[in-house]
């Protein structure tokens, strides 16, 4: 239930000024979605840097304070220095980032992904530093036992023929245990707690987008439960991070060398 209270008091307060959730809130919470979330969107055009600096205050300012306050260190919600695991998983997100760029740029309307990077588009990319350090690591963190992100990823010896030795190298087909929830949970590293966690993650990462093209608010929600497992398994945002700064540079790049 601590859980449960904990989640939704974030989820109000990530949707006050992240994505379009506030707005259909009841009177009079919807006033203040319809008064704040439009002027720190406004920004975005008129003040990019003033867009970040709200970003960074709201996303990493005010939460990291409270749990400093809450005995909660840096590391316990994301903010460390990956695992060994992290470090591959990073290497793999950058890797797949570029071949999903690519159908990104088929997928999307032609002109949707600009080939050239402004003002504007570094301060989103660094907008993204507060976003996965609430949504994934303070919203994963919180629900799990301890309120803290685990210390050690269970990792099986990397043993096995060629394909199962790949997918132990990503932390993947780790072998049943009971205690981590049953076959299917295991396989992943998971217990039912660390399951339920990533899932509360990604369905906020989802909140966070309404008010985006469709395409974008469909893939948030898969691609907000991929990039909180990632997390969790690597006890930091970065790897995560890189990942999702390539997956948002390949379009771009891809666009600027093929038009």
């Amino acid at each position: 239930m601590v859980s449960v209270a904990l989640l939704l008091g974030i989820a109000v307060y990530v949707s006050a000024a992240w994505g379009g959730v506030a707005e259909h809130f009841p009177a009079p919470l919807d006033g203040w979605g319809r008064l704040v979330r439009p002027t720190i969107k406004a920004w975005e055009v008129t003040n990019p840097a003033l867009w970040l600096a709200a970003h960074l205050a709201f996303g990493m300012v005010v939460p990291g304070s409270v749990l400093l306050a809450a005995g909660r260190r840096p590391g316990d919600v994301g903010l460390g220095m990956p695992n060994a695991l992290g470090g591959r998983l990073m290497v793999s997100g950058v890797l797949v980032s570029i071949p999903f760029g690519l159908w990104l740029l088929n997928a999307l309307p032609e002109g949707a992904i600009p080939a050239t990077l402004r003002f504007g588009d570094l301060c989103a990319f660094l907008a993204m530093v507060p976003e996965h350090f609430l949504i994934c690591g303070v919203v994963t963190a919180i629900m799990l036992p301890g309120r803290r992100l685990p210390c050690d990823a269970p990792i099986a010896p990397i043993e096995g023929g060629p394909f199962t030795r790949v997918l132990r190298w990503l932390g993947l087909a780790q072998p049943e245990s009971s205690a981590r929830g049953g076959r299917w949970l295991g396989w992943f590293g998971l217990n039912r707690a660390s399951f339920g966690a990533v899932i509360a993650s990604g369905l906020m990462f989802g909140m966070i987008h309404v008010g985006k093209p469709a395409l974008e608010l469909v893939l948030s929600v898969p691609g907000g439960i991929a990039i909180a497992y990632v997390t969790l398994r690597s006890r930091s945002i970065w790897p995560a991070l890189c990942a999702h700064w390539s997956l948002n540079l390949a379009p771009r790049g891809l666009s600027f060398l093929f038009g």
